[in-house]
């Protein structure tokens, strides 16, 4: 058969009624709403060999690649005999690579179909020249493309000629197949005349993930499934009907199977990487590093090869643990390049980086990214003596938080970890917080942590629910920096009042806690919620987008008995007449010692000024207030 430049049918993606959610196009084959419909009208078979009779054809547009080899692996020639023609037998089927396939000689397509079917000759011992009665079979697929069609000629006793071709390369009209013999060298003259035409029929039958879709997430029990008429089967030549749960172990046992690749594909590629120049020379400091990379990432993979079966039916749960087999992979393998990068930054060489107690890697003009996360998982699993680690404005990401969470779970050295905008939550997901909560429960070391300018989403359920946890069940968290995330709003706050962590020092400025929630936490017997230490004197934040909320925190701070802040310039903010009062009540305290406030550009009315005006008078504090807009609340 020549190739075929017609294109096949256009064919949609999620089925209705099927069951299947929005990430289905990463898998593959996909579920399709139409088949491929091919039907192939058997018109003539033309001069079979009879029994005993040879005729390789030599000669043709392939013909050379006879000479290339013993003249026996093509077959020998065999003359004529005077014995009867054969008698004979077409079979047509199909052998897909993926998706659904079916062979039937009637339309529309039984519920109970298979991928082979036979077409006798309308007239016994006649190979020279057999009919079919213009018999028609439909060749029905999923994936055309993936797809091969065989066409065999037997004898009654066994398969004298055949011929393949993929199904979404034939062409309409009147086609010719040329017969090959057992050995596939083509037989002279010997060929099958057909006529083909094209279709669609709908595809009635679901995948395998999607019947664990329904079985799983429809409520669909595997009886309902099949007395509706709807399982399928999964074709294979002589095969009939697989069941349900047929179908689940079969798909069961492929993602295993998937799962177990990947690993020993990675398990590999961390072999030849410890074999650099790079690896080596980390290897002559820490000899133990190999052994100790191998052993991470073999303990990593042993957690997603050794899964109970419904494990691998979890969709969301085969993904991310496929995902976090690979990006333990590549961080593992990145310690070289990590340390590379955290010897640039701190410009210090690779035995003095294992020396060093505490490490500062500020983004200037480039971000240590991910690979700085790597290196500094290296130094605490190779025995450092690292205690303060800051990246602040350093591009972690997902799986830098994830590899950095992961190495700090049992870690007993560091102290203070800094990751104030390191990009853990992109594009408004919280994947990279949600490694770092995660940690923060079984973490009984770390005492300073800073998550600040990280996007972080407070709407986000699981990460609202991860934080809140993290905060209950830590027992050595003293200071938590949140400020600068927007998105945040009461999670924090919640998460802040139901703490049994022993915090002391808190940060939720520009968090949108609200007045309600600031006004909960400056209940709080802790040192301060602004960030403050005991000895500043001065909270300059000008132009910083704060609200209402942000001044009542600032308020608590104020009517502590051991502030010592003076000046305070709160000027072009977000503040409204609850801001003042707070502010105004707190003033009003004997303790406090505050010499200046500034507070021009914000959304005021007159009687709360004229009021705040009273009190700064009475205080001796100079006040800096003007009217930015007559809105009360």
């Amino acid at each position: 058969m020549q190739s075929s430049r017609e294109s096949v049918p256009t064919e949609k993606l999620h089925p209705s009624g099927m069951g299947i959610d929005s990430d289905s196009e990463i898998y593959w084959p996909p579920p399709r709403t139409e088949l491929h419909r091919a039907t192939i009208q058997l018109v003539n078979l033309f001069c079979l060999p009879k029994d005993g009779e040879q005729r390789p054809r030599y000669e043709g547009r392939r013909g050379e690649c006879h000479n290339w080899h013993r003249s026996e692996l093509s077959g020998l020639s065999a003359p004529p005999n005077s014995r009867n023609p054969s008698s004979c037998v077409v079979t047509i089927s199909l052998h897909p690579i993926g998706g659904v396939c079916a062979v039937s000689k009637r339309l529309p397509l039984p519920k109970r179909v298979e991928a082979e079917t036979t077409i006798p000759a309308s007239s016994p011992a006649n190979g020279l020249n057999v009919s079919f009665d213009g018999v028609s079979v439909h060749c029905v697929a999923a994936e055309p493309h993936a797809t091969f069609l065989h066409i065999g000629v037997s004898n009654g006793r066994k398969e004298v000629a055949y011929e393949t071709a993929v199904l979404g390369r034939l062409r309409r009209g009147h086609r010719v197949f040329l017969l090959r013999g057992v050995l596939g060298t083509r037989i002279e003259l010997c060929c099958v005349l057909v006529f083909i035409s094209f279709g669609t029929e709908r595809n009635l039958w679901p995948t395998p993930r999607q019947v664990l879709h329904l079985l799983m997430n429809e409520g669909v029990r595997p009886h309902d499934f099949i007395e509706s008429g709807e399982s399928t089967p999964f074709l294979l030549p002589g095969r009939a009907e697989l069941s349900v749960q047929e179908r689940m172990e079969l798909a069961v046992s492929g993602r295993r199977k998937l799962v177990n690749e990947t690993c020993n594909i990675l398990k590999a590629e961390m072999g030849h990487d410890v074999e650099t120049s790079a690896w080596r020379e980390l290897s002559k400091l820490r000899p133990q590093a190999v052994t100790t990379a191998i052993a991470l990432l073999e303990a990593r993979v042993k957690q997603l090869v050794s899964q109970a079966p419904a494990w691998y039916n979890a969709d969301a749960k085969l993904m991310l643990g496929l995902t976090v087999a690979i990006n333990a992979k590549t961080a593992v393998s990145s310690w070289p390049k990590g340390l590379a990068v955290l010897q640039e930054r701190c410009g210090s060489s690779l035995a003095n980086l294992f020396e060093v107690k505490a490490m500062t890697v500020q983004a200037h003009d480039k971000s240590a990214g991910p690979e700085g996360a790597y290196g500094a998982c290296a130094l605490l699993v190779l025995g450092s003596k690292l205690q303060e680690l800051i990246l602040t404005g350093n591009r972690l990401g997902t799986a830098g938080a994830e590899m950095l969470s992961h190495t700090l779970l049992n870690n007993t050295t560091l102290r203070v970890l800094g990751l104030a905008g390191s990009q853990l939550a992109p594009n408004v997901a919280t994947a990279g917080a949600m490694h770092i909560c995660l940690m923060l429960e079984t973490n009984s070391t770390l005492t300073k942590l800073s998550l600040a300018d990280n996007a972080l989403d407070g709407k986000d359920h699981e990460f609202k629910t991860a934080l809140h946890r993290a905060l209950q069940r830590n027992r050595s968290l003293v200071d938590v920096d949140l400020r600068y995330n927007r998105n945040m709003g009461w999670a924090g706050a919640d998460a802040v009042l139901d703490a049994k962590a022993p915090l002391r020092r808190v940060n939720l400025l520009n968090t949108c806690v609200g007045v309600r929630k600031a006004q909960q936490l400056a209940m709080l017997d802790v040192d301060t919620l602004c960030g403050l230490n005991g000895d500043d004197t001065k909270f300059l934040a000008a132009n910083m987008a704060l609200d209402s909320g942000d001044a009542v925190l600032l308020a608590a701070e104020l009517s502590g008995n051991g502030s010592r802040l003076i000046d305070i310039d709160l000027s072009h903010n977000q503040l409204r007449d609850r801001a003042l009062e707070a502010l105004t009540s707190a003033m009003q305290g004997s303790t406090t010692s505050l010499r200046r406030l500034a507070v021009v550009g914000n959304f005021f009315t007159e009687a709360a000024m004229e009021k705040l005006s009273n009190v700064a008078r009475l205080k001796e504090i100079s006040l800096d207030l003007s009217i930015s807009s007559q809105a009360s609340e």
